[in-house]
């Protein structure tokens, strides 16, 4: 330990410890309390097809997070300044921050920019004869640099709260990436997770998006990923967690075994190519339950070989560089992470500007995501991304133009933004109709629950048919039970009956206020 392992915020000191310091810590008489601090760790053309995003819509409209502003939390970006800025970020990069090099937010490891084009680059490269953009390239930029000067992430704040507020304050950012994670605590709600709900819960229109992280293995030889490896902070209820699905590059010929031989020995995994099936799950994406249960990830995109923006103050090339010096590949859930911020902002920019939602929820862009993601079919037998919901793929892989279209002539889309409120005992109905020929009928529900382990108020989703058929939120078709546990409920119903259907909301128990939610419906 030295003076850079010790940081001062208000009343507070933090201590970045090693793990075998501690037993003689809780010694001393003065030390209160002790919550286990771990380092951060950070986790990271093809990947935007993949994830359906910037097609026109019928009137020829595209989408691209215009007048949308995305805050990162990285290591900084490309030289450190707003005007002398890489290529790919002209004129959009409205606010640095350096909060781990006092006066520093340019980036020398190159995670941050990399990050960062991921979610709103715009570059145009004749050497590689293609345009490099990520998911919101019309989006502007807000980049907290937390990068130390040991190449830690010690300029992260002791409290969350505090991480989020300013960009949300003062540059009006509603969508917030972080590409890192805690490297202890597989599965727990610690207090950053509590920081991050209360925020929300104080806050309802910012949403925040983690990277799972890239703890999966496959510990034990058997061909399977092993269960319960993602780590806070992205064990909150009120984020979006993202996992990594293959990229789309078949000849990227790196396999799971040749790179990581020690994580994944056995076969199928270990002579599986990285980035050659769209449909498969990334075997080092982490994987969930959390320790109370809760379904994660929330969602998936590409995480291996994205091709993105390379800091102009950083040497190294990552996962391998390309012909053209301002881009290179690096892989990850940090990758996939920002890809699906991108499509929060887009899909932020949709319900304000095709929905008319002037103050768009968080709770209803995860609805959003949730309810459009593609369920993916998996690269093995069995496959190893299992049917949605699960702990792998968490509600699917993003499709940003299953929600924002162009829907066919028998396809409809409603969403419902927290206008109703919800006590114990009572509940809401909406009605749809589901013409003939209908092929599935999905809704999904989403509500910001307060701060704290375990559901606090807990909603039920009930669909019923024109038949008399009754399902039930994240449960099986014929089952009975409800789901105790998540703050995501989701019904999908294939080749339903024509006519009425009957969707309702209904408060089991709520703790801690009246609950608003956030509802989704679409017919195709």
């Amino acid at each position: 330990m030295d003076a850079d392992d010790i940081k001062f915020t208000g009343n507070k000191v933090r201590l970045t410890v090693p793990t075998r310091f501690l037993p003689k810590l809780a010694e001393i008489d003065e030390v209160r309390s002790i919550e286990q601090v771990s380092p951060k760790k950070l986790q990271n053309d093809v990947a935007r097809g993949i994830l359906r995003v910037g097609l026109p819509l019928a009137d020829t409209t595209v989408l691209e997070g215009a007048g949308q502003v995305v805050a990162v939390c990285d290591t900084g970006l490309d030289k450190g300044s707003t005007t002398d800025v890489h290529p790919a970020f002209k004129g959009r990069v409205t606010k640095l921050y350096a909060l781990g090099r006092p006066g520093k937010k340019n980036d020398p490891d190159g995670h941050g920019t990399h990050v960062a084009g991921s979610v709103l680059g715009d570059g145009d490269s004749p050497t590689l004869g293609i345009k490099v953009r990520g998911t919101a390239p019309k989006a502007k930029l807000v980049l907290q640099s937390v990068l130390d000067s040991g190449g830690g992430l010690n300029g992260l704040p002791a409290d969350l709260r505090t991480l989020f507020q300013k960009p949300y304050t003062t540059d009006k950012a509603r969508v917030h990436n972080n590409s890192w994670s805690n490297t202890t605590g597989d599965g727990e709600y610690n207090s950053e997770c509590h920081e991050l709900d209360d925020f929300v819960w104080n806050h309802r229109d910012m949403v925040i998006c983690f990277a799972a992280g890239n703890e999966g293995v496959d510990s034990d030889a058997n061909g399977l990923i092993n269960p319960n490896s993602i780590k806070p902070p992205s064990t909150a209820k009120n984020c979006i967690t993202v996992g990594a699905t293959e990229n789309n590059r078949p000849t990227m010929t790196l396999t799971y075994g040749s790179a990581w031989p020690s994580d994944f020995p056995a076969d199928p995994i270990s002579i599986d190519r990285v980035a050659n099936n769209p449909e498969g799950m990334v075997a080092f994406s982490s994987r969930g339950p959390t320790l109370d249960h809760r379904i994660k990830p929330d969602v998936v995109a590409p995480g291996t070989f994205i091709l993105s923006t390379h800091s102009r103050d950083s040497s190294g090339d990552g996962w391998g560089a390309s012909a053209d010096p301002l881009y290179f590949y690096e892989g990850g859930t940090s990758m996939a992470t920002p890809l699906v911020a991108g499509c929060a902002a887009v899909l932020r920019e949709f319900a304000i500007k095709q929905k008319t939602i002037k103050k768009p929820s968080a709770a209803l862009v995860k609805a959003m995501l949730i309810n459009g993601a593609h369920n993916i079919g998996g690269q093995y037998v069995p496959s190893e991304a299992g049917v949605i919901p699960n702990v792998n793929q968490g509600f699917g892989r993003v499709d940003v133009a299953a929600i924002v279209g162009p829907l066919g002539p028998n396809e409809q889309l409603m969403v419902q933004d927290e206008a109703d409120v919800l006590d114990t005992g009572e509940e809401h109905k909406v009605t749809v109709s589901v013409p003939v020929g209908t092929t599935s009928l999905k809704v999904t529900l989403v509500w910001t629950d307060p701060p704290g382990e375990g559901l606090q108020n807990d909603l039920d989703l009930i669909v019923s048919s024109a038949g008399g058929v009754e399902r039930h939120g994240n449960q099986p078709a014929n089952a009975t039970a409800f789901d105790r546990t998540n703050n995501v409920e989701q019904v999908v119903w294939d080749h339903p009956t024509s006519g009425k259907v009957n969707i309702r909301v209904r408060a089991f128990r709520v703790a801690q206020f009246p609950q608003s939610y956030a509802l989704v419906v679409r017919i195709f």
